[in-house]
């Protein structure tokens, strides 16, 4: 036995990982990459990784990956943010929210969307949503948590961002104290 037999055997009794290689076999995902997602969702990685999901990827959650990487890091976490979309694929972030991040002193170079995917959300610790579906949600619904109610930085960059930060360092805070 190899690969995705191995690890579907070792699903066998126990629900949770067996209702998620249900959904993975129905998914058309590569044996490798459903092996990887079902072995990421038993697994501790080093760095914990937050995932931030929105529609288009190119706003709302690449300001909070942003904001979580440099608040996280002067609090001596150990986690990390990942930003992804649920929706139709913005090529890159508009030029209002990278013209924001790069006044805030991010570098922006390497922030590009991406589509999320199972192995994402086997992987997050925590999965914050802003008004999205998400397939398999609730395969790990006791990772999420929704954020309404922040506006477009696209529309409003400060609003957006101050919004933001005031969700991140809550967000941080928690983290924290566990």
């Amino acid at each position: 036995m190899q690969g995705l037999e191995v690890v579907a055997k070792l699903a066998r009794g126990a629900p949770l990982l067996e209702e998620l290689l249900a959904y993975l076999q129905g998914s058309g995902l590569s044996k490798i990459a459903m092996r990887d997602t079902l072995i990421n969702s038993v697994s501790s990685p080093s760095r914990p990784m937050i995932l931030f999901v929105c529609e288009h990827g190119v706003g709302r959650s690449a300001l909070e990956a942003a904001y979580f990487h440099r608040l996280a890091r002067r609090r001596g976490l150990a986690h990390r943010a990942q930003f992804r979309y649920s929706g139709d694929l913005d090529p890159a972030l508009p030029p209002t929210v990278l013209a924001g991040l790069a006044a805030d002193g991010f570098d922006t170079r390497l922030m590009a969307p991406a589509a999320i995917t199972a192995t994402d959300l086997g992987a997050a610790e925590r999965v914050i949503v802003m008004g999205c579906s998400l397939p398999a949600r609730q395969l790990f619904a006791d990772k999420f948590i929704d954020w309404q109610d922040i506006p477009a930085p696209t529309e409003n960059y400060g609003a957006a961002r101050d919004e933001i930060c005031a969700r991140v360092e809550r967000l941080v805070a928690t983290l924290a104290r566990d």
